[in-house]
């Protein structure tokens, strides 16, 4: 499960932490690159990657490690942010190295559905640096960078949209929710991570996601009932559509 799985944690740090191990396994085989982004502007290197159109300030990358597009680069054939894939190789022209800028990462993507660049390797394709700008005060700030993150783990909120399962590139979901704090701080996040699932388990076949071996899964904490300002608005909210669907039934039969 450990290799076809994605591992889910509530914060950036548990994320790295898991990435960081799988990335120290598969460097004992292969260097890795440490590959720096090209930024313009004052606010273009402290900014986190979620508000400069995905792209990583420092990525860490290797052969055979696996990767996941951080920003859409071609939805309609399958390269999403969010796919994943397995390094080929990273290419440097004219004597370039690590920490620029590559000029391309190969990236396998089994997902992938346009034409093949390579002829018998048709899920093999280049990956290139790419700009975006970055959300600023000063509305001039840009980032370069390849755009790709490590894929083994990623967080919660970052894993809403996928689908996880048989006939997906990732087979488990492996689920660390976080504390009952962190449910509080961000009610329905659990049900985010679970409803990545495809299945629960049918005809005595495994299920589709699992529990990481270092949260204690028990009733207590599956059921933590959440309330917030946030939650009881929601609730109020939902109640007051329930209403105004029947009432709709009833005149508008």
């Amino acid at each position: 499960m450990s290799q076809s799985g994605l591992f889910v944690f509530p914060t950036h740090e548990e994320e790295w932490n898991h990435n960081k191990t799988k990335l120290l396994q598969v460097n004992k085989m292969f260097p890795v690159a440490k590959i720096n982004s090209v930024s313009k502007g004052p606010h273009s290197k402290t900014n986190e990657s979620e508000k400069s159109g995905g792209l990583l300030n420092t990525l860490y990358i290797c052969k055979n490690s696996k990767v996941m597009l951080s920003t859409n680069l071609c939805v309609k054939f399958g390269l999403f942010n969010g796919a994943t894939g397995i390094v080929e190789d990273i290419l440097y022209l004219n004597g370039g190295r690590p920490p620029a800028l590559p000029d391309v990462v190969m990236v396998e993507v089994p997902n992938y559905s346009g034409p093949p660049f390579i002829a018998n390797k048709p899920k093999v394709i280049p990956i290139f640096p790419v700009e975006r700008k970055v959300e600023c005060r000063c509305n001039f700030c840009r980032r370069k960078q390849i755009p790709l993150r490590l894929g083994w783990a990623t967080t919660i909120h970052r894993c809403q949209g996928m689908t996880i399962g048989e006939g997906e590139v990732n087979r488990y979901i492996v689920i660390h929710p976080g504390t009952r704090a962190f449910e509080s701080r961000n009610p329905g996040a659990l049900f985010v991570a679970i409803s990545r699932a495809k299945s629960t388990g049918k005809n005595n076949t495994d299920p589709d996601f699992a529990w990481h071996p270092s949260f204690l899964a028990n009733a207590d904490r599956i059921c933590h009932k959440v309330h917030t300002p946030t939650t009881i608005a929601r609730e109020k909210e939902i109640k007051r559509i329930e209403i105004m669907a029947k009432e709709t039934a009833k005149n508008f039969k």
